[in-house]
């Protein structure tokens, strides 16, 4: 539901190209895994250089893969930079 309020919002028409472009792969808010760590994080912001922010959920990469155990990040953070072929939709 809220993907397609997105689609029609006026926010999305103004975006660039290459911003509709990363919506359309990845809607704001939606779940992701980073491929490379397996890690669990939200949608945060797009970048006009094809590259995305996300939230990374730390309690949910904890559970689902014990990543965070390691390192002992008990909280979420941000992590920026990422290109879309790093992540995979949940």
């Amino acid at each position: 539901m809220f993907e397609s309020t997105v689609f029609e919002s006026e926010w999305y028409k103004t975006r660039p190209e290459i911003i509709q472009k990363l919506v359309r792969q990845f809607p704001p808010e939606c779940t992701v895994r980073l491929k490379e760590t397996g890690q669990i994080a939200q949608i945060y912001s797009y970048f006009e250089n094809e590259t995305l922010s996300v939230i990374i959920d730390a309690y949910r990469s904890f559970v689902l893969s014990g990543w965070t155990s390691f390192f002992g990040i008990e909280e979420n953070y941000r992590v920026f930079g990422l290109k879309p072929d790093q992540l995979e939709r949940m």
